[in-house]
């Protein structure tokens, strides 16, 4: 009889929690700000950019507020952030009604750059252009793969899968990684 890999894995559960607080000899741990259920990204500094649906906070590495950067006029529904290259400016996704905005980090304030139905998940593929995840089509419809001009807001579909939105990165050699969610998500 072979031993069940779910009691393997709670055995070494301990050990690997441990794993995760410790730090290799040179390095330290230090705790960041987690601004409850908000999409949140780390500049390189360590200040962080969050969103909770209507407050875009910049907090700085300890997790103090250095300014709100904007505030929306009501309650939606946040899909992610993410810092551009350069750092000089962030792009949130709200799922709510689909929009991307362009948030300025160092002066506030932001602007309206597309329309993305039911939004998910981004990476820059570029200072000027944004690989979005999102369910256009609706839920239960698949997922496009869709590419975002940042300067003209105009949205290419790059390609079309199953499942519901999900996470995606690119790799320093510029390799897409996506993944679909549950569908009972």
């Amino acid at each position: 009889m072979r031993p069940s890999p779910v009691l393997a894995l709670a055995a070494c559960a301990p050990a690997l929690a441990a794993l995760q607080e410790s730090a290799a000899p040179g390095f330290q741990l230090h705790a960041l700000p987690y601004p409850g259920q908000s999409m949140l990204a780390t500049l390189s500094d360590g200040r962080t950019v969050a969103f909770d649906g209507e407050r875009i906070p910049l907090h700085d590495p300890g997790g103090a507020l250095l300014q709100v950067l904007d505030t929306l006029p009501d309650f939606v529904y946040p899909s992610f952030v993410e810092i551009d290259p350069t750092e000089t400016f962030a792009v949130v996704g709200e799922s709510s009604f689909g929009d991307l905005l362009l948030v300025d980090l160092a002066a506030g304030g932001s602007s309206w750059v597309a329309n993305v139905v039911f939004n998910f998940g981004a990476v820059f593929e570029s200072g000027t252009s944004l690989l979005v995840s999102a369910a256009q089509k609706g839920f239960g419809s698949g997922n496009d793969l869709v590419r975002v001009d940042l300067a003209d807001g105009s949205v290419t579909v790059l390609a079309h899968v199953g499942g519901p939105s999900g996470p995606i990165a690119l790799d320093a050699l510029g390799n897409l990684y996506y993944a679909i969610q549950d569908a009972d998500f």
